[in-house]
């Protein structure tokens, strides 16, 4: 059944192919387009889908007039759960293209999806930073909901972005020292302490032996800090599953004001439980290991990326 099912949505992309490349498009937004129909062909699970919803939304950003690319990144991303965004594209699709051969076959789509949004809930939940407007997606990972996302909020003090470089800011968030942290989370959430961390790693399979341990990510919870890590953006081969929703990120850090270090390659998280006046509990994930490391020697004035979870 499910290779059935691959074979039709794969199906359904390559009948807009013909349309999509008669259009100008850059070779870049094509690059990708196809490296999604690729990811589409070998994607067995919601997690291997979002792979897909990576390039697509690459070919988006490249070619935002592109009808076929939200099309695309619709049914894909029907395919990972996330019915209310593949609505908001098929929407875009419908208005980019309203002449279009399939455009009711779309609109009935859309009123399906909005059914099994009903029925189901989206993977991803959505929160609005009031005090800014930016915007993070969440999870809900056991009974905890969490940031599926790096906070990207500026605090007046204590938040740099990677190398001084804002452009890294809007998929990596700021790095924060731990007293910023603390008072960096929007209304309604908070820094979560190293039990919540716990609890979290619990709620995804890491054992009650492992959970309290101060292993590093080579040997503690293995495979947890995959199934942390998100599909897409670590370097190597050091993407994850992401089957917990988490959607790590390797925003890097740093151990000595404007020393940088990791982007790409590591992930740093405060928790909000100190340990002794100097050091406080993180969690760190590597591009090269499977598990996630709880260290509290650490200085409070490193500067590490933070997730808020709900009050």
């Amino acid at each position: 059944m499910k290779r059935t099912l691959c074979a039709f949505i794969v199906l359904i992309l390559l009948c807009a192919v013909g349309s999509a490349f008669a259009q100008k498009v850059s070779d870049e937004a094509r690059r990708y387009f196809d490296r999604g129909m690729a990811a589409v062909e070998m994607a067995k699970t919601p997690a291997d889908y979002e792979k897909a919803v990576a390039e697509f939304e690459k070919t988006k950003s490249l070619a935002p007039d592109w009808p076929d690319a939200y099309y695309n990144l619709g049914l894909i991303q029907d395919k990972a759960g996330m019915y209310s965004e593949a609505m908001a594209n098929l929407k875009k699709y419908l208005l980019l293209a309203p002449d279009a051969k399939d455009a009711e076959a779309v609109r009935t789509l859309i009123n399906k999806l909005d059914y099994k949004k009903e029925q189901i809930g989206d993977r991803y939940g959505k929160l609005t930073d009031s005090r800014d407007g930016n915007t993070y997606k969440t999870v809900k990972i056991g009974n905890q909901v969490w940031m599926a996302e790096n906070l990207a909020y500026k605090t007046q003090k204590g938040a740099w972005a990677y190398n001084n470089d804002e452009n890294n800011v809007k998929m990596y968030g700021y790095l924060y020292d731990w007293e910023a942290a603390h008072n960096a989370c929007p209304p309604g959430w908070h820094l979560p302490s190293d039990q919540e961390w716990q609890q979290m790693e619990i709620n995804l399979g890491m054992s009650g032996s492992e959970v309290g341990a101060m292993h590093n990510f080579y040997t503690r919870g293995l495979p947890v800090g995959k199934k942390m890590k998100s599909t897409c953006g670590w370097q190597g081969n050091g993407n994850g599953s992401n089957e917990g929703g988490f959607a790590a990120l390797p925003g890097g850090g740093s151990y000595e004001k404007g020393k940088f270090y990791g982007i790409g390659s590591l992930g740093n998280w405060w928790s909000s439980t100190s340990m002794g006046r100097k050091d406080a509990w993180a969690r760190h994930i590597g591009s090269d290991a499977s598990g996630v490391a709880r260290t509290h020697a650490l200085n409070k004035q490193c500067e590490f990326s933070i997730r808020c979870i709900k009050d």
